[in-house]
């Protein structure tokens, strides 16, 4: 019971369903129920994703419009330092993991590092 409840908090941890499970050693004589239930699941996961992917991906593309449309704006103010921050933002969203963070109401940190498309 504390393998099953330890890969489901994982994967619950993560948001999605691991691409192999590592089971320990210990744990591998259940592996073959187990590996099926995974493929299965996996092959759901796949399905929900497929249906999903054109809405993230039109949702990542309007985000970072406004991204783009604010950097100007700053960049028309003069504001350097404030479009220079949205533009590693712009970068950041690019990201998957990412922008999940963001449609899940966190408010993810933007990486140091990236540079914003005007600087290059």
């Amino acid at each position: 019971e504390k393998l099953i409840d330890g890969i489901t908090d994982s994967m619950k941890e993560k948001g999605e369903i691991p691409a192999t499970l590592n089971l320990p050693d210990w744990a591998r004589w259940a592996g073959r129920a187990v590996d099926k239930e995974h493929e299965r699941a996996l092959a759901k996961q796949q399905g929900i994703w497929e249906d999903y992917e054109t809405d993230f991906e039109d949702a990542k593309s309007r985000y970072c419009a406004q991204i783009n449309k604010e950097v100007r704006r700053r960049q028309a103010q003069g504001d350097r330092e404030g479009a220079t921050y949205l533009g590693r933002e712009e970068a950041a969203a690019a990201d998957k993991p990412y922008f999940l963070a963001i449609l899940n109401g966190e408010f993810p940190e933007v990486p140091d590092g990236l540079e914003d498309d005007e600087d290059e």
